[in-house]
């Protein structure tokens, strides 16, 4: 038998593998776009979150032109030993973008002795069908911001017509960022879908599931 006889049928499954999985990870992309798409026309645009990013002081997500987030991946894995393993394995494998706010609670557990006895509580449900519900909790708060405004959460096309009529709240958790501010305290910054904006220096983050 000549070589060519064989080299031809493998280059030929080699190529028909190659298309497949072409042609999944095209129908994933498409599938994903064709789910969002309605999800984003409805909001702000990214670029007005991109905007408070610049306002406020991120380091890795500021604007178009700096979403550096191979630069954040590699800033988190520093300290992700900080965090518990369920902690730990959440932010490494996944993320609250698009989950509903459902609560943010203050617990201030003061008692006379303990030092930053404030914790702030948030549930938050998953976008994903069947992701369940999480609370995160930020332990021995030092500085706790929310800027909440309902009139700056409006179409992306219609700057005056308030998203849903004001029916959202909150609405979705849109991006974040954990970043050490010294070897026992953290700063945590969160933007809104709402174009509200949370800023928590702490000590600890926790995050658990509570409901499947």
């Amino acid at each position: 038998m000549k070589i060519t006889n064989i080299v031809l049928p493998i280059m030929g499954t080699v190529a028909g593998i190659m298309l497949l999985v072409t042609k999944k990870l095209l129908f994933s992309i498409t599938s994903q776009l064709i789910l969002r798409s309605d999800h984003f026309l409805r909001r702000n645009s990214i670029g007005k979150l991109n905007n408070l990013g610049r306002r406020f002081g991120m380091k890795y997500f500021v604007d178009d032109d700096h979403w550096d987030l191979l630069g954040y991946v590699e800033e988190l894995k520093k300290i992700l030993p900080r965090f518990n393993k369920e902690t730990s394995n959440f932010l490494k494998k996944h993320s609250f973008h698009d989950g509903k706010v459902v609560s943010i609670t203050a617990v201030n557990q003061e008692n006379g002795q303990t030092k930053d006895p404030t914790t702030i509580k948030m549930v938050i449900e998953q976008y994903e069908e069947g992701a369940g519900i999480f609370e995160i909790q930020w332990l021995n708060v030092r500085k706790f911001l929310m800027d909440f405004g309902i009139t700056r959460n409006v179409y992306g096309n219609k700057p005056n017509e308030i998203v849903f009529g004001g029916r959202k709240g909150l609405d979705d958790w849109g991006y974040d960022e954990i970043l050490p501010l010294s070897k026992k305290k953290l700063q945590h910054e969160i933007f809104l879908f709402s174009q509200t904006k949370i800023l928590i220096h702490c000590s600890d983050i926790k995050i658990r599931k509570i409901k499947t």
